[in-house]
């Protein structure tokens, strides 16, 4: 009992001392005299910049401000550009300009909004480099571009909206990034840039005059969206990328590229040319192109295709050059092909639907490995050196596969091929030294027709045909 007492005796004095101290350091229960003073760090001293404010940084006729040195500036105000002015010319490198949420407006007889000018101090190279543009504002309604970094290699514009400006968007030099920027409705083009860009989740929209994208080669276009523009939404050239954009209701093609060009999981819709339009080596991985004026996808020599739909576009679905290499890929209710290859053409596991046309054309060298047609004026014209193995054709309107010289048509299946004419060929072999084997025809006005010498039918199987005339 006498140790549970002084055990609880200790407790207690322990608890008095330690309210002692804490009374103590409290400090004063009476506030001093006077107004409450704010506490917080403000955000000059979170982001130290220097103000575009008319103290810290000036101008003259040509510009409301120049900024002459390196460092972050920041604007204070909105920045309305006069008769002749440019808002904010740049003669350094090096520069960071924060809108934070400010606007620059421009006239009809303003410069550039934003723009670089020339290093004079360097006769052999005039270029700046390392600037950088952002914060959420808006630059508008300038005679010149809305930003004009043409002159400034790897710069950066970031989280703005350029619009109603007469050159044009966003005009950048060589290894810019621009990321997460509107542009819509200038007269000329709404972002262009130089050699090596990389834009992300951009928006060109309603040019003039001009494209919605342009770049030069090398560029990575990625989750960008270019619509209704009077020229093309995006054009690009040798060794670009693009990724998951989107191209619809664009005056020209919705994407051009030129040579290597490698185009993912895209899309082209309502353009008044070509949907997808690329030079020779182009490698084009699941996209879409449905409901252009012209071809859905266009690619010429050595180009790979695989997974791609092409729908109700005016012309041909695929239209390809010499040695195409196409996976997978359906093309259905287009206004003439829906296949249409030059010579040397791989198509394997194929589909075409509904064309007004043919479904696979190739004028030599084609080889058809497990592709199917259905309901085309006629399925496969493929004609000298051809191969059709294990192929499905059916509903035609005139024939489903006719062939060349010296082409091989082996375990192919013809359904229904049934004329109003009572002309319908299942197989029609009409050039010399063609051979078709193990085909299997169920129901045809014609099940085989050979035109030309030495052909041949080699076990030809379950032939069951109405008004069948020739063999």
């Amino acid at each position: 009992m006498r140790d549970r007492g002084t055990v609880w005796m200790v407790c207690v004095c322990a608890t008095v001392v330690a309210c002692s101290v804490m009374m103590s350091n409290a400090g004063p229960l009476d506030p001093p005299v006077g107004p409450v003073e704010p506490t917080f760090t403000t955000l000059d001293e979170v982001d130290p910049s220097t103000p575009l404010d008319g103290a810290y940084v000036t101008g003259d006729a040509s510009a409301v401000f120049i900024i002459k040195q390196p460092g972050a500036y920041h604007l204070v105000r909105d920045i309305v550009g006069d008769n002749g002015m440019s808002g904010v010319r740049i003669e350094a490198s090096g520069v960071t300009i924060d809108m934070r949420g400010y606007n620059l407006v421009g006239s009809s007889m303003s410069g550039d909004g934003i723009v670089a000018s020339p290093d004079t101090t360097e006769p052999d190279n005039e270029r700046r480099a390392g600037i950088v543009v952002k914060g959420h504002g808006r630059i508008e309604g300038w005679d010149g571009w809305g930003i004009d970094l043409s002159l400034a290699d790897r710069s950066r514009v970031e989280d703005v909206i350029v619009s109603g400006c007469r050159s044009g968007g966003i005009t950048m030099g060589s290894g810019a990034q621009v990321r997460r920027v509107a542009s819509e409705a200038n007269e000329g083009t709404n972002i262009s840039c130089l050699d090596g860009a990389i834009l992300e989740a951009c928006s060109a929209h309603a040019s003039v005059n001009g494209d919605g994208i342009r770049v030069r080669s090398g560029a990575v276009i990625e989750k960008c969206t270019a619509s209704d523009n009077a020229g093309s939404g995006v054009v690009c050239e040798d060794g670009s990328v693009l990724d998951r954009c989107v191209a619809q209701r664009n005056g020209g093609d919705g994407i051009r590229g030129n040579n290597r060009v490698v185009c993912r999981s895209s899309s082209a819709s309502g353009n008044a040319a070509n949907g997808i339009a690329l030079n020779d080596h182009a490698t084009v991985d699941a996209c879409t192109s449905t409901g252009n004026g012209m071809n859905g996808l266009l690619v010429r020599d050595n180009s790979t295709v695989r997974a791609c739909t092409l729908s109700s576009n005016g012309t041909n679905g695929f239209d390809a050059g010499r040695t195409a290499n196409v996976h997978a890929c359906t093309a259905a209710l287009n206004g003439e092909e829906g296949f249409r290859f030059d010579q040397e053409c791989l198509v394997v596991e194929c589909f075409a639907r509904g064309n007004t046309r043919d479904g696979f054309v190739a004028p030599e060298d084609g080889h058809f490995i497990g592709c199917y047609a259905t309901r085309n004026q006629n399925g496969f014209v493929s004609l000298d050196f051809t191969v059709l193995e294990g192929c499905y054709a059916s509903l035609h309107t005139q024939s489903s596969i006719i062939v060349g010289d010296l082409a091989r048509v082996e375990n192919c299946t013809v359904m229904n091929s049934l004329g109003l004419d009572g002309n319908n060929r299942a197989i029609l072999l009409q050039g010399s030294r063609a051979l078709a084997k193990n085909n299997h025809v169920v129901r045809a006005d014609i099940g085989f027709e050979a035109i030309g010498a030495l052909n041949g039918l080699s076990r030809p199987r379950a032939l069951l045909r109405r008004h069948s005339r020739r063999w």
